[in-house]
């Protein structure tokens, strides 16, 4: 997983990305521990971020520089995206969709200089950098260390028979059809949250509008089969997201403050900080989330676009607009009409 991040981050830097952190990112959400595996998720990863932002390129004429027009889009599209992606196949896919869509969409409202075009290429620069590490990675990885540790541990006695035969195949729960109970009132309210976002975000000054719209649709974007209650268990999400991130930025704000602009040193930090991150992800804990979380704002920070400008500031925005998603996820929650809470408690 750290050398798909290093090198997502390398590629990168090769293809003019503006934001190697989001590389960075792909690089370490698509990395899976089988070779199947990556390329499914990759390739959802990607197919997903070139549908959002074709889409947000192609309305720009009509949302561009439009606070109303482009509330009301992205709370059109996220709610939509947000529904099949819980109740339809290739749920990744349609996650990424709606993220890509939501971000491109924000960030040129944000910053009307800059053309839409050039914020939805260099988004999409960023996934297939960060995918095409993975992949590589992954593939290398299954050549040389996996294939000997597999036939190291191919032994008769390793797996009793019994259990191979009664044992159901695994499957990418990415893939899987998800009931459609409570989900339309579920994504509504995501709606909602999403086409507060530009209004919220100017009244408190938020610097980046796409990070709320990020939260919500990640926070929100949760299994209708979860045992508990989709009400709690996006209060959950929220409170293990908001600590992750606080987390990941203080640590990292540190390592920049203490260690300026040192690009080993950095590299090593951010190693460190992100096996952190993974280990908590993978330890099964109920605060796993947690660890998910602290991995991708440390690598915000950790990985700058040129270690000349280190700073902090990317952190704290982050975390402004991580606490905007969180205020609209709840104002949506509680403005809903109340059949949409009677479902979203049920």
């Amino acid at each position: 997983m750290l050398a798909s991040v290093c090198l997502a981050i390398a590629f990168a830097h090769l293809l003019g990305a503006h934001n190697a952190g989001w590389a960075a990112f792909s690089g370490y959400l698509v990395m899976r521990s089988q070779l199947r595996a990556t390329l499914t998720r990759g390739a959802l990863r990607v197919l997903g971020t070139l549908v959002g932002a074709g889409a947000a390129c192609l309305l720009a004429g009509v949302v561009e520089n439009s606070d109303l027009w482009v509330s009301l889009s992205i709370a059109l599209v996220g709610t939509a995206t947000l529904y099949c992606a819980m109740t339809r196949v290739y749920s990744y896919a349609w996650l990424l969709a709606s993220l890509t869509f939501a971000m491109v969409a924000l960030d040129a409202l944000q910053h009307p200089a800059v053309d839409v075009f050039v914020f939805a290429t260099t988004r999409i620069l960023e996934v297939t950098a960060g995918t095409c590490a993975s992949v590589i990675v992954s593939m290398l990885s299954t050549l040389t260390v996996r294939s000997r540790l597999a036939a190291a541990a191919a032994t008769p006695s390793a797996v009793p028979a019994s259990r191979v035969s009664s044992e159901p195949p695994k499957v990418d729960p990415t893939l899987q059809p998800l009931p459609s109970q409570n989900a339309i009132s579920h994504a509504a309210q995501a709606g909602l949250a999403l086409a507060l976002t530009p209004f919220l975000g100017r009244w408190m000054d938020v610097q980046s509008f796409s990070q709320a719209a990020i939260t919500i649709i990640v926070v929100m974007m949760v299994p209708l089969s979860s045992p508990m209650p989709l009400g709690k268990t996006v209060r959950t999400k929220n409170i293990h997201r908001f600590l992750g991130c606080l987390a990941g930025a203080m640590v990292a704000g540190i390592m920049v403050l203490v260690f300026g602009p040192s690009w080993i040193t950095f590299t090593l930090g951010m190693s460190l900080g992100v096996l952190f991150g993974r280990h908590i992800e993978n330890s099964g804990r109920s605060f796993a989330y947690v660890g998910t979380q602290f991995s991708l704002v440390y690598l915000v920070l950790m990985v700058p676009d040129s270690y000349a400008h280190i700073n902090v500031e990317r952190g704290i925005d982050r975390l402004d607009g991580i606490v905007v998603g969180m205020l609209l996820v709840e104002l949506a929650r509680l403005l809903s009409f109340p059949w949409l809470r009677k479902s979203a408690r049920s």
